[in-house]
């Protein structure tokens, strides 16, 4: 008997020996959540707010802007109108003014767009930069290793997210967290 057990003993032995050089690798597993930016957002007052501002900003850029097309096209089917029958000397006057009014136009166009961007940066940006601490924080401290946002789409296509189980949702932590962040800050 003691014959059979010493040659079990020495492959049990070698076997033991052979797996234990090999490395085992750590599998690691993920954990995917998701919400929507825009439903997170919906849901945070001081955001509608800040976004009430800026979007009133882009209104009276706007409106401006459309007083400054219509003056120009007025101005522009005068002179269409009249051109013919003018002194060249007010012609060539009436054409560099219509001209100087194009290049205004061109520049509050451009000057609209950074502001936007300005007020962008100070009202709404910091808000949405806490949003992301918030997410990071859910992530890390319910083990995600990936969170999506469900508002993003394939260029005029599906969304990215086409099929998530409920309890991966991870919105109402995401809002919790921020509310959290916002009030010890």
């Amino acid at each position: 008997m003691k014959k059979l057990l010493q040659p079990s003993i020495l492959i049990i032995l070698v076997l033991l020996v052979i797996t234990s050089s090999f490395k085992l690798e750590k599998v690691t597993t993920s954990k995917i959540g998701y919400l929507s930016i825009n439903g997170a957002v919906s849901q945070i007052p001081v955001y509608q707010e800040q976004r009430s501002k800026l979007d009133t900003t882009i209104y009276e850029l706007n409106l401006a802007l459309q007083g400054k097309i219509q003056d120009f096209q007025q101005k522009q089917q005068s002179f269409v109108k009249d051109s013919a029958s003018m002194n060249e000397l007010i012609r060539q006057d009436k054409l560099t003014e219509l001209q100087n009014l194009s290049q205004a136009i061109q520049a509050f166009k451009q000057g609209s767009e950074e502001e936007v961007a300005r007020q962008d940066s100070i009202l709404v940006q910091p808000i949405l930069d806490e949003l992301q601490l918030a997410i990071k924080e859910v992530a890390k401290q319910y083990g995600y290793t990936h969170i999506l946002n469900t508002d993003v789409r394939a260029v005029n296509g599906p969304p990215m997210v086409l099929y998530a189980q409920e309890e991966t949702n991870v919105s109402d932590l995401v809002i919790e967290t921020f509310e959290q962040m916002s009030k010890s800050q």
